[in-house]
């Protein structure tokens, strides 16, 4: 089986990338990015969580970076439906939608060039499904 394929067997939720996003805007703007302290500091945290459904956190972390590279990725395409969805403030994502989150937990990873990432189309309409039946869309 591919990493790929063993970050999307992982099973995510909108929280955890919540939390996730929550631990790594809170790191100083140098430890932000750095992959290895990023990493170091996910693995504690949900190393101390041990929740039910996450057996290997190793891979829990794996499947989170995986996703917001993927995240990354898809916001420099500078894609018309993630318009207001995604605010960056200096070198953190402070204004993230819950909703665009809960997407990137559970949208299929694919690879685009040879890199994670998400299907542009499938991630917004997805998004807007989501937002629509709560009055965002």
């Amino acid at each position: 089986m591919s990493v790929l394929d063993r970050a999307n067997k992982v099973a995510l939720s909108g929280d955890d990338m919540i939390e996730a996003l929550s631990i790594v805007n809170s790191l100083p703007p140098e430890d932000r990015r750095s992959m290895a302290t990023r990493t170091i500091r996910l693995l504690q945290h949900f190393e101390a969580l041990r929740r039910p459904g996450h057996p290997n956190v190793g891979e829990v972390v794996m499947a989170i970076e995986f996703r917001f590279w993927a995240l990354a990725r898809l916001h420099l395409t500078d894609h018309r439906g993630l318009a207001g969805w995604m605010t960056p403030t200096g070198d953190r994502m402070d204004s993230v939608k819950d909703e665009l989150l809960s997407v990137a937990a559970t949208e299929p990873l694919v690879k685009i060039d040879g890199r994670v990432a998400f299907d542009a189309e499938s991630f917004v309409d997805r998004l807007l499904e989501i937002g629509a039946g709560q009055g965002r869309a």
